[in-house]
């Protein structure tokens, strides 16, 4: 069907026959000219993207990125760093996440700070993912408790890590609830508690955690009969308050 690709093919080249009048005249327009070629090269990057050619995209967002358009750089943080359109370029992914980082953006904070890890910038990574922890990422928070946990970039710190990956359980995150689960069962942190972890790993597997039904399984073969339904009944207590299996 022709249609999307006509339609789309027109309004791009709508948008740029008219781009050089929005430039040229301002009359009646309330936004100063620059704010208005930024939001021209904002709306082309973006229809460009939408119909995944990214080649355009990637020119439009470059126009907008170094006008320092947060959302342009790290659309083109993205665009760098998965390669589409063109080879994959961590340094400049790396660059344009840092430009956006820096302005706050959460989702390139935590971006930035997964890219650094990949080239075992530890130190960096575990900054950036506090970052956007901050700011309520919660993905950000699950790899800052694992760094606590490893002592990636950070003093070795278990119960640091429990902390913060009970936060990511409060926001529903399975991949820190079944890594509680397993800090739980091993007492890494603070008190074994087989209770807890059963608890946990039967939420995380609720969340779609595939591995914790193998935890769920482990801990039934050691568990009494009373424990489990102890852990069993507290599931629903830790669903509603997350800081009962913490």
């Amino acid at each position: 069907m022709l249609w999307p690709s006509i339609i789309w093919r027109f309004c791009w080249q709508r948008m740029q026959a008219i781009s050089p009048i929005w430039n040229r005249h301002s009359t009646g327009l309330k936004r100063p000219r620059s704010k208005r070629i930024l939001a021209r090269n904002l709306a082309l990057a973006d229809m460009s993207a939408e119909h995944e050619d990214w080649e355009t995209a990637q020119y439009w967002y470059e126009a907008a990125a170094k006008a320092g358009a947060v959302r342009a750089q790290f659309a083109l943080g993205k665009i760098m760093e998965r390669g589409l359109g063109t080879a994959p370029d961590p340094q400049q992914a790396i660059r344009w996440y840092q430009a956006a980082a820096d302005q706050g953006h959460r989702a390139a904070q935590f971006a930035l700070g997964a890219a650094l890890a990949e080239q075992g910038h530890d130190d960096a990574a575990a900054d950036w993912f506090e970052a956007a922890a901050d700011q309520g990422h919660v993905e950000a928070r699950h790899n800052l408790a694992l760094a606590l946990a490893r002592g990636l970039g950070r003093p070795q710190d278990a119960a640091a890590a429990r902390r913060h990956y009970l936060r990511a359980v409060a926001a529903g995150y399975a991949p820190s609830t079944y890594n509680l689960a397993l800090m739980q069962a091993q007492g890494r942190g603070g008190v074994q508690n087989f209770r807890k972890a059963l608890a946990l790993a039967t939420m995380a597997q609720s969340l779609g955690h595939g591995p914790a039904q193998h935890l769920i399984d482990a801990l039934r073969e050691v568990m009494p009969a009373d424990a489990i339904a102890q852990a069993e009944g507290l599931v629903v207590q830790c669903e509603t308050n997350p800081d009962l299996c913490g």
